[in-house]
């Protein structure tokens, strides 16, 4: 599995996943969070085919949020197109903009209230996009069947993996971790002490499978100061999760009143494999692609869970090759998708877009004003 990396961007990640299970969603959910995070929190959903301006339109407002000195901003990324924004978000200045068009279709749910939908779409003449109604259609037919592929290779790879997962002798293993686990979280706790009242729980896709290969980070996740720490890592073979671990981790810390974010399992759209605390500056994670040796490393010694470490290996070779082949097919998407760009691109009268748009800056400017130290 290839491994890209984009630091264009001070904090990033991803609300959406191509997975073994299909696209897995988060947004609806952060959404929900983040418009009850504060009585002013206004989320600007937008509505439009490709190439009508919705990534150009959330770099705009990422550019205003940071001159503004909104730190806490960060981006969204789409799993999808990784050229392209998902959308934007600053919890202090009460501001997130998104991509409400599939696979993670979104409405408004208090529209005027807490919401609105910004739609593109009013920009486009449909007399142009029908001139060219065949090859669009064809595009999309392309585009559909290579994401519907796609999937199916991940699927196998699910099943090639679950098979790995099967040959490991959990029992003897797991009681030793838990063990581990309970002692650091414990030393943690005594050292920081435990609050009144529960932390906020944030869920996110700290990678996902692109046509670019596995895309992500924890430095982009959390942002630079990731490098300063401390994190637990768990060193876990091929096929292994460690679910339960992590939730317990998150629930024993939200439950001491810290705020904790959880990142999803980007293959399965299912279970944590990170978990970050950030005011304290700590991590458990799961190993994954950067390598690197941590302080709190904990050595779990987990190949030693299996007589079964050459089948392992195998599987992960097939595992690989099934995934390379979801990238490949997830790239034919993309340039199907490109395609169809062109066609939007052609069809739009983006000087009377841009003018809206300037209004949409406009009302985010006057939201945010007062809150400009």
């Amino acid at each position: 599995m290839n491994f890209t990396s984009d630091n264009r961007y001070e904090r990033s990640f991803y609300l959406g996943a191509n997975t073994c299970n299909g696209f897995v969603s988060l947004y609806r959910e952060f959404i929900d969070d983040f418009i009850t995070s504060s009585d002013d929190a206004f989320a600007y959903i937008i509505k439009g085919g490709p190439g009508t301006g919705k990534s150009t339109f959330i770099k705009k407002v990422y550019s205003v949020l940071l001159e503004n000195g909104f730190s806490d901003t960060v981006v969204l990324k789409c799993s999808g197109d990784p050229e392209s924004l998902d959308g934007v978000a600053s919890e202090k200045a009460g501001v997130l903009v998104c991509d409400g068009t599939a696979p993670h279709t979104l409405d408004a749910s208090l529209p005027g209230i807490n919401a609105a939908v910004i739609n593109f779409s009013d920009f486009w003449s449909t007399k142009k996009l029908r001139e060219n109604k065949a090859d669009i259609i064809h595009s999309g037919e392309i585009k559909s069947r290579s994401y519907k592929e796609a999937y199916n290779m991940l699927k196998i790879a699910g099943n090639i993996r679950k098979s790995a997962s099967d040959l490991y002798n959990y029992s003897n293993f797991k009681d030793i971790l838990n063990d581990k686990i309970e002692i650091s979280v414990y030393d943690i706790l005594d050292y920081y002490g435990v609050r009144i009242g529960k932390g906020k729980f944030t869920k996110l896709f700290v990678s996902a499978i692109t046509s670019s290969g596995l895309s992500g980070s924890h430095a982009e996740t959390i942002g630079n100061d990731f490098s300063d720490y401390t994190v637990f890592e768990f060193a876990v073979p091929f096929g292994m999760s460690l679910y339960n671990e992590m939730d317990y981790i998150a629930s024993r810390f939200c439950a001491s009143g810290y705020d904790v974010t959880g990142a999803v399992d980007c293959f399965t759209g299912k279970g944590l494999t990170h978990v970050y605390i950030p005011e304290i500056k700590c991590a458990f994670v799961t190993k994954n692609k950067d390598g690197r040796d941590y302080e709190g490393y904990i050595n779990t010694d987990m190949l030693s869970v299996t007589e079964n470490n050459d089948q392992i290996v195998n599987y992960k070779i097939l595992f690989d090759e099934y995934v390379l082949k979801a990238e490949y097919l997830f790239g034919k998407a993309t340039e199907a998708h490109k395609s169809m760009e062109k066609y939007y691109v052609d069809a739009m009268d983006f000087e009377a877009l841009n003018q809206y748009s300037e209004k949409i800056i406009n009302d985010i400017k006057n939201q945010i004003k007062f809150k400009i130290k």
